[in-house]
């Protein structure tokens, strides 16, 4: 949620400024998903690992 400091340099951009900024928006999004989808990846990976291992202790 913007603050009224955001919304009022948010209305204070051009058309063409705000269009800008939110592609750039969008590109830092594209990045955090990323990021997140690697670790969710890595996390399933040491759930996988730690599981497995107790396991084998209970065996």
């Amino acid at each position: 949620m913007a603050t009224v400091k955001e919304e009022g340099y948010l209305k204070g951009l051009s058309d063409e400024a705000l269009g800008k900024k939110l592609k750039e928006t969008l590109r830092e999004i594209d990045t955090y998903t990323i990021h997140l989808e690697h670790i969710n990846n890595l996390l399933g990976l040491l759930e996988a690992e730690i599981t497995k291992r107790a396991i084998e202790r209970i065996k």
